[in-house]
């Protein structure tokens, strides 16, 4: 059975391989898988850091499937494809490239009943580095992962709204090994009383590393209970420390009710953004301009545009810079079935160009390329008109016109891993992390140990040497590592990189006793411990 299976897997790899639809000239591409349900995910594409795409869908009738992992070149050829191989059932979500060359996928895992968030890390090889199941009882699962500028894993988490409904907004802090730094909620009803079920989409990571976090929320009509209480947008911001420092439901006084739909944050400047959504109330779209303090410097709605339609949403939109936005548009009238197409427009929502298309309805993502072009990664219908759908990809230039393809016979793809990476499996084995378990640092514990240098030193007692371990030199400029013994007297100094983890000390010559180590940056001291000499 086992050897059927994995020969029915080589099977769709090879079928996978010659059945692309492609322009030679031009950026449009159809992936057809014979009689299989193929669905792209939203969140499920990021550009690797060799300009290869990288994306993730399901494929529904393969025996036992349950994601696929696919790497294409920049003009959209397949390179490799790898099935998710599990026994657990798994919903992968998002996807995002590291620096070191590797991948963090994120999603839910189905544990005792219920969804759990799942972190997996591949290394440039595409091969498993570790993978976590974090345990909570209001735990819902992931919904979107970045890779910050530091390059730690900033994870949003879901809540399980049947445990728990009143604080659904959770992020995780991990580092590239996979240990977690701090756990949060976020706009809780407990601190803003007026907050009802928020709910946050889209993770946005600024240039100068802050966190801002898009959803949507209920908040009534001028902070006031017993005034009609609206859908609204909602925007958090966070530090890298994982300290809130502000929220902001937007239209408490313009009579908004705005409301997440595809919705996107882009950062404009060094110190103001923007936030997309959708106003329910008129069927338009919505924008909202802010500062970096969370202070609203103008809002705005779409007027109608009647020849189109009186529906209008902008999908998944993609900042270009010089105020410009391309999105994925829906439109139409009421009662009807939508149409589809491609649009430009600037922070004003004014309309620049359009185009229209109607071959792709369902579950479509857009990011941009490393060349600045647009890619749309959707769901069609088969071209043989059959039930089932399949992915469709297309790049397209700022004028909507489908991009070119790029000569690329001396492009290098993969080549942070040793080998040519080959289509297959990755084998799932994850560990559960029981977050209450853990005792976790809050976020302002984290930032106050951020200030200092943690030392560990082993043996303790020690004889002949020590290794002392330090956490967080990369925080600090001129460091020095001073050691003194009871009576105050120096008996070591060192100088030490920025950035240093661990040093050995050779102890042999020492007195018995006890010793004090100092950690001094620019003269002023930001760590100490104490180990002993035994002999």
């Amino acid at each position: 059975m086992k050897k059927n299976i994995i020969f029915l897997f080589y099977l769709l790899f090879s079928l996978i391989s010659q059945a692309q639809i492609i322009s030679d000239t031009t950026w449009e591409r159809w992936y057809e898988y014979p009689n299989l349900e193929e669905v792209s995910r939203e969140h499920s594409q990021t550009i690797h850091y060799d300009n290869g795409i990288v994306y993730m869908a399901n494929f529904d009738e393969i025996p036992l499937a349950k994601m696929m992992l696919i790497k294409t070149d920049v003009n959209g050829l397949v390179l490799w494809k790898q099935k998710m191989d599990t026994l657990n059932r798994h919903a992968l979500i998002s996807v995002c490239g590291t620096t070191d060359g590797g991948l963090v996928i994120v999603g839910g895992s189905v544990y005792a009943g219920n969804s759990n968030p799942i972190i997996i890390k591949l290394n440039s090889c595409m091969e498993l580095e570790w993978c976590k199941m974090l345990y909570k009882p209001i735990y819902g699962h992931a919904s979107e992962v970045k890779e910050d500028h530091n390059g730690d894993i900033i994870v949003l988490t879901n809540t399980n709204e049947n445990v728990y409904p009143f604080a659904r907004v959770n992020m995780v802090k991990l580092n590239n090994e996979g240990d977690i730094l701090w756990e949060n909620d976020y706009a809780t009803q407990k601190q803003y009383p007026l907050i009802w079920s928020p709910l946050i989409t889209t993770l946005n990571i600024s240039s100068d590393n802050n966190y801002y976090l898009s959803g949507e929320c209920s908040w009534p009509e001028n902070n006031d209970p017993d005034q009609q209480w609206h859908r609204r947008p909602l925007i958090i911001k966070v530090n890298e420390n994982g300290e809130e420092e502000w929220i902001l439901p937007v239209g408490i006084y313009d009579d908004i009710n705005a409301v997440w739909r595809n919705d996107a944050l882009h950062q404009i400047n060094d110190t103001t953004f923007s936030y997309l959504s959708y106003d329910w109330d008129i069927y338009q779209p919505f924008i909202t301009i802010f500062s970096n303090n969370g202070e609203v410097i103008r809002n705005k709605t779409k007027v109608q545009f009647p020849e189109l339609g009186e529906l209008q949403s902008f999908e998944h939109p993609e900042y270009l810079g010089d105020n410009k936005y391309i999105s994925l548009w829906k439109y139409g009238y009421s009662g009807e079935n939508p149409n589809y197409g491609y649009v430009v427009f600037d922070t004003a929502l004014k309309i620049l160009n359009f185009k229209q298309d109607n071959r792709w309805d369902y579950r479509y993502n857009t990011l941009l390329s490393h060349d600045n072009k647009f890619i749309n990664l959707a769901t069609v219908f088969n071209s043989q008109g059959s039930e089932y759908r399949d992915i469709y990809m297309a790049k397209l230039n700022v004028d909507l016109s489908y991009a070119d393809t790029i000569a690329d016979a001396n492009w290098l793809y993969d080549n942070e891993c040793s080998y040519k990476i080959e289509s297959g499996y990755i084998e799932l084995g994850c560990e559960m992390v029981g977050i209450e378990e853990h005792e976790l640092p809050s976020p302002e514990e984290y930032a106050a140990n951020k200030k200092k240098v943690l030392l560990n030193v082993n043996p303790n007692p020690a004889k002949d040497y020590i290794l002392v371990s330090m956490e967080n030199t990369a925080e600090f400029e001129n460091i020095e590592l001073e050691i003194f013994d009871i009576a105050g007297i120096e008996k070591y100094n060192e100088s030490i990189l920025t950035g240093a983890g661990e040093i050995r000390i050779n102890t042999q010559r020492w007195e018995s006793g006890m010793y004090i180590i100092m950690i001094r940056s620019n003269s002023i001291v930001v760590g100490n411990a104490k180990f002993v000499i035994g002999k």
